[in-house]
């Protein structure tokens, strides 16, 4: 009971204010494609500094770079294309 009285006595959570104010508030700006390259090549020191403060980016500039990633990864020798479904594999 005594539990019961207790839950019942809390104020409900603040939907506008943060619930731990130590944790500053996200970026409401997100990153274009002008913030994320600079002469074709991505900044990863501005991309890794806004993705710590939860900070978004603009869908193209997302998008591009999950482009240039898997383009990368395409050319990688180490990895082959396999059709689905897999069911099992044969090693050694």
């Amino acid at each position: 009971m005594a539990a019961d009285s207790q839950l019942q006595s809390k104020p409900p959570l603040s939907t506008v204010e943060r619930v731990v104010k130590g944790i500053p508030i996200p970026p409401s700006r997100r990153l274009t494609m002008k913030d994320v390259y600079l002469e074709g090549k991505p900044r990863f020191d501005v991309i890794k500094a806004h993705f710590i403060k939860e900070g978004r980016l603009e869908e193209d500039a997302a998008i591009k770079i999950i482009e240039d990633g898997a383009a990368i990864f395409r050319k990688e020798r180490t990895l082959i294309e396999v059709d689905a479904p897999i069911t099992g594999l044969i090693c050694c």
